[in-house]
């Protein structure tokens, strides 16, 4: 079922997702196939939602309800072709909140119709029975709701009240959903209507006994309570009043306790008003000093019983307690980085880094980007920092590119040169001419048909070969050496052929590629794509990032041999996305991008781009025009506006939410996928997106890693960085202080 995401806001705004500003309801005729996930907030939160549908040129259908978010579309609103509304009513039974009218459309066809037309499905009537039962259900739990209530008394009571009230409201909000119906399918609904609406006033009289027993034994208990109290304060009153006195009692009299000394010890007299009591104490004799116990604690080999006794004498005894060693204990996880919260640092790590930040005080500390960057006034010593960030490259094509055959021959070799074909229209050349060797790549020299008009043919690469052109029939031709072009003018249609030369004793290694655009001027080299720009569902281009082989390979060298090198370990590779703003790095051409990083002196991965397959992601909205379909994904994006960019390997990036082509762009929330009218919803593999993540992923590094970072020691003087891949890099490196001074010298001497 295809879901239509329609919001409720305050002032009766009801808005559809994006920038649709009308429903479509595909053609005459579908069923079951559309459903409304109805979003409420501001005044509407709460409320009873139902659709009031108006249709074009037949009676209004009846309204649907809104149950947990979602309405389906009734068949007979997709029954008739034309342009219709929705008006939406909220309502808790005293506030009511109407909607402005939602237009929708139904598309028209030429029918289905064999001259026997069923009736519409009334799945909507189903869900309205479906809600009437649920209320006689939850009447049911209301009566016995009540009769507990009616057990536990006052408070009870209006707990029972409480739920009457909600019986009869669920009463009437079943009657008023069921509405009237003059077909033949409300009959059943009927009859499912009038047992469902028994049982809701059976229930509901049910309640009401319970809600009056429950009534009268509150009132019951409240009287008991009433005379209670009236008891106890007639006892209270009897109590201050003397009414409850006993008889005077006899004269007492208190005894008196008196301590005498006699020999060895204390006599005690007690005197009452029965006589004197008398109790001698008498003093205890001295006991001998007691003796002070010896314990010692031994151990016992593995495998033995632990066992205890006692020596010495009685006066001075000796415990002997032999018990076998436990385990040894787990190993405590020492943390060597220092960057790992709940485990113990390594002393040595932390003297280590002490140390280091010791030698770093007073020091010069340079910063350089790029790949490959080179100082020369470094210090040999550890580096200060060093981050590398992803790239992903993507070939495009504006269509300019007129030369659309394959090479016919393949890898061939001529008089000491090798050609491979890398493409359409571009090879590999290798070797040294023995003597003029010239190379035809086609079988057919007639192979390119141009109408009159202006054209230029370009010569690119880096192979010293010459491209010749021949305008078949014409007699007129020309060699064009690499970096040159050459403008033909064509006056009626012809056909144009070329081969390449490499002239004698000349080395040809490197690359050549041909252009043929047409116009006045000389276009950049670009592979043929029919015309059209690139990528697209014809001419996909694949999107290859820095890191894809599994790994980023960082080397430090001095320039006269000496090398280390630091490999990270890329299993997901290392992408990144050209932006024109809101980049974390900035390249030595001054081109910004997101990027995923690897921060080495912070010990974290950070993953900033996300690849996703589109198949696996939700469609929220699908929107049809002439040639393509717009289809709305939602996905956890960092969207700045609606120009966000983001890369695709089937469909160009372009900025436009109506443009009838094949094509793609995001905004703050969403990426919108333009695809041919006639393509399936994306399928597995098919359109792979590149986009920045809208909160960064951090993951720690593998102490290994760490380990092989600080290692790193930059040369003296002269440093170079490189990384493979086209990674970027950004360098932190302690500068050689002497270094520095005199180029400062330097630049004030040339100043002056």
């Amino acid at each position: 079922m295809i879901e239509l995401s329609v919001s409720l806001a305050s002032n009766g705004a009801a808005k559809l997702a994006g920038y649709e500003q009308m429903l479509r309801f595909g053609y005459t005729k579908n069923r079951g196939v559309y459903r409304l996930a109805v979003t409420a907030s501001g005044e509407w939160e709460g409320l009873a939602i139902r659709c009031f549908w108006h249709v074009p040129d037949v009676k209004d259908p009846p309204s649907s309800l809104v149950a947990d978010g979602y309405v389906d579309v009734p068949a007979s609103v997709t029954a008739q072709p034309g342009n219709g509304c929705i008006t939406f009513e909220g309502s808790d039974g005293t506030k009511t909140v109407t909607s402005a009218d939602l237009r929708y459309r139904v598309a028209a066809n030429s029918g289905t119709e064999d001259g026997t037309e069923p009736e519409p499905g009334t799945p909507a009537w189903q869900a309205f029975v479906d809600t009437v039962h649920t209320d006689a259900t939850a009447a049911e739990q209301a009566k016995t709701d009540a009769q507990t209530a009616a057990q536990q008394a006052g408070a009870s009571a209006q707990e029972a009240g409480q739920a009457l009230s909600d019986t009869i409201t669920a009463k009437e909000d079943a009657l008023k959903a069921i509405g009237d119906k003059q077909t033949a399918a409300t009959k059943v609904v009927d009859t499912a209507r009038d047992e469902a609406l028994q049982q809701v006033e059976a229930s509901t009289k049910a309640a009401q006994t319970a809600a009056s027993e429950a009534a009268t034994s509150a009132g019951n208990a409240s009287q008991i309570a009433q005379e209670a109290a009236g008891s106890l304060q007639e006892l209270k009153d009897g109590i201050a009043a003397g009414d409850f006195k006993g008889e005077p009692g006899n004269d007492g009299k208190s005894p008196v306790v008196t301590v005498t000394d006699i020999e060895n010890g204390h006599r005690v007299s007690i005197t009452d008003k029965d006589g004197t009591k008398t109790i001698d104490v008498l003093n205890g004799q001295t006991g001998k000093t007691g003796a002070t116990p010896v314990l010692t604690i031994g151990t016992v080999s593995s495998g033995d019983k632990p066992s205890a006794d006692i020596t010495g004498t009685p006066e001075n005894p000796v415990l002997n307690l032999r018990l076998q060693p436990g385990p040894q204990g787990p190993a405590v996880a020492l943390d060597t980085t220092l960057t790992h919260e709940g485990e113990a640092a390594d002393a040595k790590a932390t003297g280590d880094a002490i140390s280091a930040v010791k030698v770093r005080q007073n020091i010069l500390v340079g910063t350089e980007t790029g790949n490959p960057i080179a100082v020369d006034d470094a210090f040999s010593a550890p580096l200060c920092g060093l981050t590398v960030y992803g790239k992903s490259t993507q070939v495009r094509t504006t269509g300019a590119q007129l030369i659309s055959l394959n090479d016919s021959y393949g890898v061939v070799t001529v008089n000491g040169v090798t050609k491979t074909p890398i493409g359409i229209s571009a090879w590999k050349l290798e070797g040294i001419s023995k003597e003029d060797a010239i190379i035809y790549p086609y079988s057919s020299l007639t192979f390119l048909g141009l109408s009159k008009g202006d054209y230029v043919f370009s010569v690119f690469g880096t192979s010293k070969a010459k491209a010749r052109y021949t305008i078949i029939g014409k007699g007129s031709s020309g060699y064009i050496q690499t970096g040159h072009s050459q403008k033909i003018s064509i006056q009626e249609d012809v056909k144009l052929t070329f081969n390449y030369k490499i002239e004698n004793g000349v080395e040809s290694n490197g690359i050549l590629m041909i252009m043929l655009n047409s116009g006045s001027t000389s276009l950049p080299w670009e592979p043929y794509t029919r015309g059209e720009p690139s990528p697209s569902p014809d001419y996909p281009q694949e999107i290859e990032s820095a890191g894809d082989g599994g790994s980023v390979v960082v080397t430090l060298s001095d320039g006269n041999g000496k090398t280390q090198t630091l490999t990270l370990p890329t299993p997901t590779g290392l992408p990144g996305i050209p932006v024109t703003s809101g980049g974390n790095y900035t390249d030595q051409n001054g081109q910004q991008w997101v990027c995923d990083e690897v921060d080495l002196e912070r010990g974290m991965k950070v993953q900033r781009v996300n690849a996703v397959d589109l198949s696996t992601c939700r469609v929220t909205a699908i929107t049809k025009f002439t040639v393509a379909k717009r289809l709305s994904i939602r996905l956890p994006l960092y969207g700045r506006d609606y120009k966000t960019e983001a890369l695709c390997n089937k469909l160009p990036f372009i900025v436009s939410f109506d443009k009838d082509t094949p094509h793609f762009y995001v905004d703050k929330t969403n990426v919108q996928i333009f695809i041919p009218i006639d393509a399936k919803t994306p399928e597995e593999g098919e359109y792979i997106l590149f986009y920045a993540l809208a909160t960064p992923i951090e993951t720690p590094l593998t102490p290994d890693e760490i380990a092989a970072y600080k290692a790193l020691v930059a040369y003296g003087p002269d440093t170079v960085v490189r990384a493979s891949d086209g990674a970027g890099i950004k360098l932190d490196y302690q500068r050689d202080v002497n270094i520095a001074i005199k180029k400062l010298e330097d630049a004030v001497a040339s100043m002056t």
